[in-house]
């Protein structure tokens, strides 16, 4: 059946930029345009939380595994590490001398990955020391994802590749050509079987992760369209609208929960699985 209208709610002084889940689902960090992060009650909506994050807007988030940490990634090219509950800065990291578009914590939360519109994936220690860097994209980084076993990276690119790296040196494990020449972000379900792209027109993609093969990517599996949302199962489908300043929560019954938010022109700033 169709998705129904959960929650709208003003969120941010421009567009929303970034998406993040609690380990437990229960609250959401979102982050915008105006350098703020909020944290969202999931459950009715009503906002817990509030600061400045950075000095520029606030492009990506990702929450450590035991919900203990939240990284930020901003338009002033630097990493923030704060602590999930209590909302303060832990580290600050100048990682890329351009800004920052995509983060995601290793499973155990020991690593995060920074990925820049400098074209570079770069891994770093809870306490900002560097652990490695990648150079492999032609464009900038849009999305990064570690699987579940920690043992492999996934990015993705405006350069239209999804690749997969081996996280013991680095090395290419795999990579696949999206349809779209621009591939707006990634994102891993907690299962890690498969992983969230948003393309031009509002639109997201599944792709399948082969449980054989760490890391290797199927062919497109199914294309969601924010704009008409299909039901699906366990904690149903949700997708929120941000080009307005809102989130819009759409809730359905047969699919894992994702989180999108919808900019300018259509184009998918932010997506999250719950």
């Amino acid at each position: 059946m169709p998705a129904s209208l959960g929650h709208s709610i003003l969120a941010h002084d421009g567009q929303v930029l970034a998406l993040a889940f609690t380990p437990d689902g229960k609250r959401l960090f979102t982050g915008g345009e105006d350098r703020m992060v909020k944290v969202w009650n999931v459950d009715d909506g009503s906002l817990d939380e509030a600061f400045e994050a950075h000095d520029k807007a606030v492009l990506c988030l990702a929450v450590s595994p035991d919900g203990r940490l939240l990284a930020t990634g901003g338009a002033d090219c630097t990493v923030r590490i704060w602590d999930a509950l209590t909302c303060k800065l832990r580290t600050r990291i100048a990682a890329h001398t351009e800004p920052v578009k995509a983060l995601a914590w290793s499973p155990d939360g020991s690593l995060v990955a920074s990925g820049g519109a400098d074209r570079l994936i770069e891994i770093w220690k809870q306490d900002g020391c560097q652990v490695g860097v990648v150079v492999g994209h032609d464009g900038p980084i849009t999305g990064l994802a570690f699987t579940k076993d920690g043992l492999a990276l996934l990015s993705s690119a405006q350069d239209s590749f999804l690749k997969v790296w081996r996280v013991s040196d680095l090395g290419l494990v795999a990579r696949l050509k999206a349809r779209d020449r621009t591939v707006a972000l990634t994102t891993v379900s907690q299962d890690h079987t498969a992983v969230a792209v948003g393309v031009p027109g509002g639109k997201v993609r599944l792709y399948a992760l082969a449980p054989e093969a760490a890391g290797a990517l199927a062919t497109s599996v199914l294309d969601w369209n924010i704009a008409s949302v299909e039901a699906g199962k366990d904690g149903g489908f949700t997708a929120i609208l941000g080009a307005d300043r809102s989130l819009r929560s759409l809730a359905g019954n047969d699919l894992p929960t994702l989180v999108a938010a919808v900019g300018k022109r259509g184009a998918v700033t932010a997506s999250t699985i719950r």
